[in-house]
C-alpha cells in the first residue's frame, strides 16, 4: 500500500501544480512611454494609461504599473 501511495503523490503533485499554473493570468505592464494605440500591454509594448490596462484586463491578470507620474485622461478617477 505505501508503493503505491509513493507513486500516486507525485503525480498527484505534478498535477495540481499545472493545473495551477494553468489558471495564472497575463501581466499587462503600464509605462510613462507607452502607447494605448499601438501598445498591446506587454512589457516591449506597454500601455500608456492605467485605464487602457484595466479595460483589456481579465479575472486573474496583474497591472505592473512602471515608476513614473502618471496624469490627465485614463489615469485618474479609475
Amino acid at each position: 500500500m505505501a508503493s503505491k501511495f509513493r507513486f500516486i503523490l507525485p503525480i498527484l503533485l505534478l498535477s495540481i501544480s499545472v493545473f495551477c499554473g494553468s489558471l495564472t493570468g497575463a501581466t499587462l505592464y503600464v509605462a510613462i512611454t507607452g502607447d494605448d494605440t499601438n501598445g498591446n500591454g506587454s512589457q516591449v509594448a506597454p500601455y500608456s494609461t492605467i485605464q487602457k490596462a484595466i479595460d483589456s484586463a481579465s479575472n486573474g491578470d496583474a497591472i505592473l504599473v512602471l515608476p513614473g507620474t502618471y496624469a490627465g485622461s485614463g489615469n485618474r478617477e479609475i
